[in-house]
């Protein structure tokens, strides 16, 4: 299949411009702060990669478009714990670094990222 080469899954905190060239091939990215999902999830939505994004409304309010690949999934935090929720993903399943090989299905990715959320969700998307 067409998705078959895409092996790899990122981690997109806070440096969304570099996700176009890290990112390109992967399975799925992960992104953490509403403006940073944003971006990366309109440039990725280019490439056809989808994301699951960790946002918690405190954006600067640069773009109101929700562009996100088929089978992304947007969770919706209280404000202020997208950078903590985004750490916890970061130490426990991107330890390697900020592209790892993708082991998890996007599915169980997102399932990690919900349990991560716990509490502090306010809600959840998939596209």
């Amino acid at each position: 299949s067409l998705g078959s080469h895409k092996t790899m899954a990122c981690l997109i905190d806070h440096c969304a411009e570099d996700s176009l060239f890290r990112c390109r091939d992967a399975a799925y990215a992960v992104t953490v702060g509403d403006d940073t999902s944003k971006i990366a999830s309109a440039l990725l939505y280019r490439l056809g990669v989808p994301v699951i994004a960790i946002t918690d409304g405190d954006e600067d309010g640069i773009s109101s478009e929700e562009l996100l690949y088929p089978g992304s999934y947007l969770f919706r935090l209280a404000p202020g714990n997208d950078d903590q929720v985004g750490a916890e993903i970061a130490r426990s399943c991107f330890s390697e670094g900020h592209c790892i090989k993708a082991e998890l299905k996007i599915e169980d990715m997102a399932a990690l990222v919900r349990a991560a959320c716990g509490a502090k969700i306010l809600w959840e998307r998939r596209f």
